[in-house]
């Protein structure tokens, strides 16, 4: 084996683990949502494991813009792709290559028929859906807000000979969400109504839980077997080599 077939199988051993890596992460997503039970907010405190609660959004403290549509927000995802051709595909479809990515989340109040919580968002995941969608081909033909603060991003440096697209997410006051975590510090305040603080926050989402296991299962399937098979090419090919 040369020094180029060593870079190339190197490449395809490490993209191999990456994918693979990536796939157990959504494997691991997949099984707290499905492990966490669904219970209102008043019975999240009773309990002493990870559970999900919905309810509807409140602010807490600090609101956020969100950066391509300005919206006003508890949280936002957002990225840029531009399109691009693989050549090397007899059908020259076109792809998307993203070259930039973000998300932003703060603390904010969930509120159920039960009572309040309030989401501590440090150190969680979020996954958002991107509700909003532009493409655009001309740089004077982009949305204002995405050519401006705070997306560092310089629309007329882009080669418009390809197409540009912006996508986003975002959680706004008065959206209905769930949060999977643990919850406690609950107290009795105005007869029935308890508040309760989330001691440990491992997801939140603005859809259902079913919805977003169906999401998830298939980047995690397609990964797993995408790093496999890399992996297991690589194998075979240093076992040919070998004999």
């Amino acid at each position: 084996m040369n020094i180029g077939e060593a870079i190339t199988a190197v490449a395809i051993l490490w993209a191999g683990i990456i994918l693979i890596a990536y796939s157990i992460k959504l494997f691991r997503r997949i099984r707290v949502i499905k492990n966490s039970d669904e219970v209102s907010i008043s019975e999240s405190i009773h309990r002493n494991d990870i559970v999900q609660i919905g309810g509807k959004v409140h602010d807490y403290e600090e609101l956020l813009k969100s950066p391509v549509e300005n919206q006003v927000c508890v949280a936002y995802d957002y990225t840029i792709s531009k399109s691009t051709r693989d050549h090397a595909d007899p059908e020259n479809d076109i792809y998307w290559k993203d070259l930039e990515e973000e998300k932003e989340i703060v603390d904010f109040i969930l509120e159920d028929h039960t009572g309040t919580a309030h989401i501590q968002t440090d150190g969680s995941e979020v996954s958002l859906t991107h509700d909003s969608r532009h493409t655009t081909s001309d740089s004077s033909s982009a949305t204002t807000t995405v050519t401006g603060d705070p997306i560092p991003f310089d629309l007329m440096k882009f080669d418009f000979d390809d197409r540009l697209r912006f996508k986003e997410g975002t959680i706004k006051p008065g959206d209905w969400i769930f949060v999977i975590g643990k919850f406690g510090d609950g107290e009795m305040k105005n007869g029935p109504v308890i508040d309760s603080n989330s001691k440990e926050i491992v997801y939140i989402c603005d859809k259902d839980a079913k919805n977003e296991i169906g999401n998830l299962r298939t980047p995690a399937v397609t990964g797993f077997i995408f790093g496999s098979v890399f992996i297991l090419f690589l194998a075979t090919y240093i076992i040919l080599e070998v004999l």
